[in-house]
């Protein structure tokens, strides 16, 4: 009975042993999946430093802005979000493309050195407004769009 037992412990400390080591394995699987997963890119796209756009002109009358675009950078831009929000506060409203359409683009395609020339509604804001542009270029699969946040510039207009 006595050499019964001393069996057991020699199988239960394999059997932990073992449980150790799967352990250990599957905390690395998941430490090297979550590593790749933040360094692989999914069809996203990068912005380039060559990206750069320019607000020619602003102006705000009858609920309307008007806006006159220039790439300043070395690439066509393929997409642009303007922004528009009182000159105290932070947050911003989407005013092009239209956010009343869920499924709306920003697409366009400005080439280097060329205008491109928009009005969008100032979404009943008036006074003393911040307008920016938010350069932007779509993922290689086409499904998103990724913002150049070192590409934004920004202008003030009155409404």
């Amino acid at each position: 009975m006595a050499g019964l037992f001393r069996l057991n412990k020699k199988a239960v400390s394999e059997i932990v042993g073992y449980s150790i080591l799967i352990v250990i394995s599957l905390s690395i699987g998941g430490l090297v999946y979550f590593y790749l997963n933040d360094h692989i890119s999914r069809g996203e796209s990068e912005c380039s430093d060559g990206i750069s756009i320019a607000i020619q002109s602003a102006s705000c009358s009858n609920g309307q802005i008007t806006l006159n675009l220039l790439n300043t950078g070395r690439f066509t831009i393929k997409g642009i979000y303007v922004k528009l929000g009182l000159e105290d506060k932070e947050v911003q409203t989407t005013i092009f493309p239209n956010p009343q359409y869920e499924d709306a683009e920003p697409g366009v395609s400005i080439d280097p050195g060329t205008s491109y020339p928009l009005t969008s509604s100032a979404q009943g804001k008036s006074g003393r407004l911040v307008l920016s542009v938010h350069p932007a270029m779509p993922s290689t699969d086409g499904t998103r769009w990724t913002i150049c946040d070192k590409a934004v510039t920004s202008t003030k207009v009155t409404c």
